[in-house]
């Protein structure tokens, strides 16, 4: 079913061999097929100041108004989505990695012990920082980031979107 206020969205995949992955082919499949538009896709490697530049650049471009980056979510040395995705956000949704973690924790405790996924709200932004893997994708979205997406339902992150928007 068709959200009532469709997102614009960035999705970019941290990944060592620059390949977008099917993590993000099947993340930007499920935002379609509710009405989404992805405007952009983009894989690059495991590096701070090409991955911060990127989300400088979609967080200020005036048609994102999501960006979902896959990849570098856990505890390892070259994890450091979660902390550059944390750096552009005014306030966490504390409760979405919880949640991420006892989704993926249903199936697989051991990874969900190091998931450090997370979202909030940025200067103009919604943000997401998720796991890359297609099934983790898939045990995340029809509970969890469907519902944050879609504006109709009550304590979605995509309801703050006009606010969002109206900034100037």
């Amino acid at each position: 079913m068709p959200v009532t206020l469709p997102l614009t969205v960035g999705i970019l995949t941290v990944s060592a061999e620059g390949d977008p992955g099917a993590g993000a082919e099947r993340l930007a499949d499920r935002l379609v097929a509710d009405g989404h538009t992805v405007l952009s896709r983009l894989a690059l490697p495991a590096s701070r100041d090409p991955l911060d530049a990127q989300l400088a650049a979609w967080c200020a471009h005036p048609a994102i108004d999501t960006v979902m980056v896959l990849g570098g979510v856990g505890v390892g040395p070259r994890d450091i989505t979660t902390e550059l995705v944390s750096s552009y956000l005014l306030r966490e949704a504390i409760g979405f990695g919880e949640v991420a973690r006892r989704l993926v924790g249903e199936h697989e405790p051991l990874v969900a012990v190091s998931l450090r996924s997370l979202a909030g709200v940025g200067a103009r932004t919604l943000l997401f920082a998720l796991p890359s893997s297609p099934r983790f994708v898939d045990l995340l979205y029809a509970p969890l980031l469907g519902p944050l997406c879609d504006a109709s339902r009550h304590g979605s992150l995509a309801a703050l979107v006009p606010q969002l928007r109206a900034i100037d």
